[in-house]
């Protein structure tokens, strides 16, 4: 192997620490220039680079139509994908700069900026796995440099234009290579963690980023739309992790308070903006609590939305990680800005409430989008006369379970009159059909409704005893206003029975459907139905214990913040910043008194023969006047030496060459040795 394919294989991997950022045509262009380069310009038989392919034009060609493939898939807005997507590929379309007069600075700058690519990885993802790969692969860049600072910068400036040399010589090895490396990991790793521990947490991100574009941003939204939330429903990625205090409420209870959708034109659901940020967190005179309430904390994945879920109904939230969190009218937790990082959040919630309402927020849940949805309209209509608002509901509830709806992953494409479709045509759907049809009957029943979504349901992690809430717990249900119970939940999905719930549905919530609210009577009996193989209960068994790894890393280094940095300070009895400081400042010369020491002490006993006879030459030198700076090569202590003593020069430069010959090649002799002795101990300095 050698360095510039080692290059390529560092260029491969820092692509790859992207995977979850970088769009696959671009990671397949990457690759595409790093193939190209490898082929056409590497001679591994002669272990050199060859003369440029092609017409040099041919590099801004691909430069260009990397270009406007960016530009094609992204548009003109630079956001955070866009910059991570042009440094990854710049860097590989930077091998095509390398020719044999401008080597050394190409190589160098690939080599310094994958570093820093490194490092923009952890901006869309800090999970344990991602860090243990980022820490490998910084492993083999450093490797890299070293291998490159020892082996061959010296190389990369040939003046007559040759072909690029990068063998290895014979002076260094790997071995010694790897050795450094050790030596560097042994030094920085503890000032790593001290400075993890010690150094003050600053609260919130250091800097404001651009917001990430579309196609990065998975989870709710603030609108709906037939089949969204079915989208979501497909994805086993990580929303939170939930660990509650005390008991643990029952499945009906386990609804996850997201977006609450009023505004429709009777296929496309939104949030009412204009009182979406009115309400203080200290404000909660909107909701009386009953019963005694729930407590738990959360550990929320960075979604890049505004809003903290909590339990239906919450109470209260409290973070040293988060700015300000308030309340919107419609009882959703929020903060003013994007959720880029990992948050630890506490909160307080009651199973029993009466959500009140002002007038306004019933108006607004009353209009029916005419014309859309006729059919919806007038059964709303013919279930409103001469019934009650409890009636009415239940009458609606009754019409899914008597007309034998279907509860299904996969429903037929609804995007006329979609709510008409669903109850009178097809009969089969998701969340989201349920719940707009549901909400759409009951304000053609002159019954205020809006849809609520949200994540339904959680996961048990038998490993680390917690509960996981992923996308596929994606949910959309009901609220209704009674004048004696105020805005109250309603879930059509819940009354359909178990025979018409389908099987999609059930193989994929196999692993949270004791918490699921679902009609399943018989949980033990389904789970019997579909048998787990050994196989699979193994890759369970292992990937629970992956997400228990994420988990714990989430815990005590993604969310180490202020409050549990004053924790450990107080546990060591360490009051202010000053202590602190002085016990840096102490470790750290502690450190370097003993990293001096232990060069000297190394220096002091080598057993070297060479060396030592060397080292009494140079004595010698000093003795008469010369002034030798030490850690010099000896060449250049031999050209000084001769200036210094021309009457010894002829001793002098044999000596030296000699030395030379004896130390850095393999062809020397006892017979050479002995004659270097001889004539470090019979040169006579001349002059004074």
């Amino acid at each position: 192997m050698t360095f510039i394919p080692l290059l390529i294989t560092s260029l491969v991997l820092t692509t790859i620490s992207h995977y979850q950022s970088l769009p696959i045509i671009f990671i397949l262009v990457n690759f595409s220039v790093l193939a190209w380069f490898f082929f056409t310009r590497v001679n591994l038989n002669h272990i050199q680079l060859k003369p440029e392919f092609g017409h040099p034009a041919l590099k801004h060609l691909f430069t260009v139509s990397f270009l406007v493939i960016l530009i094609s898939y992204y548009g003109f807005h630079f956001t955070q994908d866009i910059a991570t997507t042009l440094l990854t590929s710049m860097l590989c379309l930077k091998l095509l700069e390398i020719n044999n007069k401008n080597a050394h600075r190409h190589i160098t700058m690939i080599i310094y900026l994958q570093f820093f690519s490194l490092i923009v990885s952890f901006l869309n993802s800090q999970e344990f796995l991602l860090v243990i790969y980022n820490f490998i692969v910084l492993l083999f860049l450093l490797f890299l440099l070293l291998h490159y600072q020892i082996e061959f910068r010296g190389n990369c400036h040939d003046s007559n234009n040759q072909t690029l040399s990068y063998g290895s010589t014979k002076r260094h090895t790997w071995f010694t290579e790897a050795h450094y490396l050790k030596k560097i990991i042994v030094i920085t790793i503890p000032i790593t963690i001290f400075l993890f521990l010690f150094f003050p947490r600053i609260p919130g991100p250091l800097w404001t980023l651009p917001s990430l574009s579309q196609q990065s941003v998975t989870g709710l939204s603030d609108s709906m739309y037939p089949g969204s939330v079915n989208e979501l429903s497909q994805s086993e990625e990580l929303v939170f992790t939930v660990k509650f205090e005390d008991k643990i409420p029952s499945s009906d209870q386990l609804y996850w308070r997201g977006p609450v959708l009023t505004k429709t034109d009777g296929f496309l659901w939104e949030q009412i903006k204009k009182r979406t940020h009115s309400r203080p967190l200290n404000k909660a005179s909107k909701v009386d609590y009953f019963s005694e309430p729930i407590s738990y904390e959360i550990n929320l994945q960075p979604q890049q939305q505004k809003w903290l879920f909590t339990l239906d109904m919450p109470y209260s939230l409290s973070s040293p990680m988060i700015k300000n969190p308030f309340l919107s009218d419609n009882m959703q937790f929020l903060v003013r800005y994007n959720i880029r990082q990992l948050v630890q959040y506490s909160a307080l919630s009651y199973r029993d409430y009466y959500l009140k309402s002002i007038k306004q927020d019933i108006q607004e849940a009353l209009i029916y989008p005419h014309p859309s949805n006729p059919e919806t309209y007038a059964l709303g209509q013919e279930l409103a006369k001469n019934n009650s608002p409890k009636q009415i509901i239940q009458l609606g509830l009754d019409y899914y379970l008597e007309k034998e709806f279907f509860y299904t992953l996969k429903p037929n494409i609804m995007t006329e009159n979609p709510s008409d479709q669903f109850l009178f045509q097809y009969r089969r759907g998701f969340c989201e059909h349920f719940a707009s049809s549901f909400v759409l009957l009951m304000r053609a029943a002159n019954i205020p409704a809006r849809v609520v979504t949200g994540y339904q349901g959680m996961s048990y992690n038998k490993v680390g005893d917690y509960y996981r809430v992923t996308q596929s717990n994606a949910h959309a249900w009901a609220e209704v206003w009674l004048e004696e119970s105020g805005w109250t939940r309603i879930d059509p999905t819940a009354v359909i029975p178990q025979q018409r719930i389908e099987n999609d549905i059930f193989e994929r919530q196999q692993d949270n459907l004791a918490f699921y609210n679902l009609n399943y009577s018989d949980v033990s009996q389904l789970q019997k139905k579909f048998k787990v193989s050994e196989f699979r209960r193994a890759y369970l068994n292992m990937q629970q214990s992956l997400h228990y790894l994420n988990y714990r890393w989430n815990q005590w280094v993604i969310s180490y913040d202020t409050k549990k940095q004053n924790s450990l300070l107080n546990w060591l009895n360490l009051k202010n910043l000053t202590q602190i400081l002085w016990i840096a400042i102490s470790v750290f010369s502690l450190f370097i008194v003993f990293f001096m020491w232990s060069v000297n002490r190394k220096q002091k006993k080598t057993n070297d023969p060479l060396l030592k006879l060397y080292q009494q030459l140079i004595t010698k030198l000093k003795k008469h006047g010369f002034d030798y700076p030490g850690n010099q090569p000896p060449q250049l202590t031999k050209q000084q030496s001769l200036l210094f003593f021309p009457e010894n020069s002829k001793e002098l430069e044999d000596i030296f060459n000699l030395f030379i010959k004896l130390r850095y090649t393999n062809s020397n002799t006892e017979a050479e040795k002995k004659s270097f002795k001889k004539l470090v101990n019979r040169l006579k300095i001349l002059n004074n």
